[in-house]
């Protein structure tokens, strides 16, 4: 294999795994969670009930490593169990300690992976095939130190092994953090497992969700999530712990037309640790099936006379009668995007799409070294929505779709406002005007955004910001009438950033819409310094 590469205790030679040499201390076994408590493992196989999910066999799956969900999982295991067995059983994740020498990490054929029935069966064959895969050559590495230790893989194997038995195994585990680059190869990745699985295999991506939050911030990136995998749009900026793992999926998916993502059901740390300050973590299990006309006919239900009806439809109408949270929106006909405004001041980040972790300290960007903090743990805070409005530029207009949904945010100065003419409002459209003031536009006292009404008809936002942070922001909702009083909510978001280095004070305001319904959340902050700090979200320290 062109480009091998050299690893702790093996190499890689031209004819493949059959040279490789075993470390020192010979093969290693990967273990798994509660080691043999075979009492334990069969209370587990027991105690929850299958799923509720369509009568089909899917051809990849998405759940959580996440030891809190052992009985979620189970849960998916025994119910695509009954309809399906393959042959394969391909598990990606993510590589949780970064012992890998490449982005991607396979075994060697020294690693054995054990579970309460026994051991899993390797599929050396396909990892002869992938050292052999020449655009791969430079983007994997054949390890045997790094599995033992990442739950990514073994919170899995005991579940593989009991209801899936007879199938072979093949784990990889994907670079965090990866480059535009290691992306690529990713993709490439998903071009192998579509070219040289069988027909009957099972790809599961290992992921966890939305990481270091409070509930309320975890809710808001699942929406973002959620939509984005409903809606088969790229995952590379939702927050996950395995973006990585999900785009390789999405590529597989595509690639066997496997366009019906069905979620059967959400759960997070709140569901066991019912406290509005824990720290979440989030999970989602998903699964994803072929589109009509790919030869999976046990896609449909009914018989041949007549129209039939998916197995998706029938567990449409099923899912309504559990406790499952199997949420569907529609994406043609409601609005879906989540958004985040901030308040006042001259922070230099404009409108954003996404959010990096700027893991190294190491950026110059203006923005994210001053909103670090506020970032919060791992930049999770600020990483898990569709947009982000901090100071747009008066005079640009900035539009973008996700979801089904366009998102069109247009900013003028508070002196054009008499002679600024909007648009009529369009469907599948959130429109957001963001009127930028400063001390020397307002004059001495502070502007009141209910004075600029004749725009609340055309707008589902309207924003008043002051640049110099001379005022806080205030946004109103035009559309979100009290039934009373006939106005909408206004909220004074304060100041975000003071060059000045002036004490501050304000709230980020989250606006979740999701099958056209509207939820709000307000995050507050104080600070001595001028830069908005982390927001508080967590259970004090014992």
């Amino acid at each position: 294999m062109a480009g091998a590469a050299l690893l702790s205790s093996c190499r890689i030679k031209d004819a493949g795994l059959k040279e490789l040499t075993p470390g020192t201390d010979g093969s290693i076994a990967v273990s798994y969670q509660y080691p043999g408590d075979r009492g334990m493992w069969n209370h587990i196989f027991k105690s929850s009930e299958a799923y509720t999910v369509p009568e089909a066999r899917p051809l990849s799956l998405i759940l959580p490593h996440h030891d809190i969900t052992v009985a979620q999982q189970n849960s998916m295991y025994r119910a695509v169990s009954k309809f399906t067995r393959p042959s394969v059983i391909v598990l990606i994740g993510p590589d949780h300690y970064e012992k890998a020498t490449a982005c991607i990490a396979a075994p060697t054929s020294y690693v054995s992976f054990t579970a309460p029935d026994g051991n899993l069966d390797l599929a050396g064959d396909l990892l002869e095939k992938l050292a052999g895969y020449e655009p791969l050559s430079s983007f994997v590495s054949f390890q045997d130190d790094l599995w033992p230790a990442d739950h990514a893989v073994y919170a899995h194997t005991p579940f593989l092994k009991h209801y899936f038995p007879d199938s072979r195994f093949l784990p990889l585990l994907l670079k965090p953090l990866a480059s535009d680059s290691e992306f690529d190869a990713f993709g490439k990745l998903a071009d192998f497992l579509a070219e040289k699985l069988p027909d009957d295999a099972l790809v599961v991506a290992s992921v966890d969700f939305s990481h270091y939050q409070i509930p309320r911030v975890t809710a808001l990136h699942d929406s973002v999530s959620r939509n984005t995998i409903q809606n088969r749009e790229s995952p590379r900026h939702i927050e996950v712990d395995s973006p990585e793992t999900l785009c390789c999926l999405t590529r597989y998916n595509e690639l066997k037309k496997a366009v019906h993502p069905v979620l059967v059901d959400m759960t997070s740390t709140y569901d066991f640790i019912p406290d509005t300050l824990v720290e979440s973590t989030s999970h989602q299990y998903w699964a994803f099936y072929p589109c009509q006309g790919s030869n999976s006919p046990e896609l449909y239900v009914g018989d041949d006379t007549g129209k039939e009806e998916t197995a998706i439809d029938e567990f449409r109408k099923k899912i309504t009668t559990t406790s499952q949270r199997a949420f569907l929106a529609d994406y043609t006909h409601t609005l879906n995007q989540t958004l985040l405004i901030a308040g006042s001041g001259n922070v230099g980040a404009g409108i954003r799409t996404f959010w990096n972790w700027d893991r190294y300290k190491s950026t110059t960007d203006r923005a994210e070294v001053l909103l670090r903090d506020l970032a919060g743990k791992e930049a999770r805070f600020l990483s898990g929505f569709d947009a982000l409005l901090f100071d747009p530029a008066p005079g640009s207009t900035f539009t973008q779709e996700k979801h089904g949904t366009i998102l069109r945010i247009e900013s003028i100065p508070v002196t054009s406002a008499e002679s600024f003419e909007p648009q009529e409002r369009q469907p599948q459209t959130i429109g957001i005007l963001v009127l930028v003031a400063d001390k020397t536009s307002s004059g001495e006292a502070s502007l009141d955004i209910l004075q600029f009404n004749r725009f609340f008809k055309y707008y589902d936002v309207v924003v008043l910001r002051y640049t110099d942070a001379s005022s806080g922001t205030q946004a109103y909702l035009p559309g979100l009438q009290d039934s009373s009083s006939g106005k909408g909510p206004l909220f004074n978001l304060g100041v975000c950033h003071d060059e000045s280095g002036n004490p501050i004070k304000g709230s980020l305001l989250a606006l979740d819409w999701y099958d056209g319904k509207l939820k709000l959340e307000t995050f507050d902050y104080e600070s001595q310094t001028g830069t908005a700090p982390a927001v508080f979200q967590f259970l004090p320290d014992d």
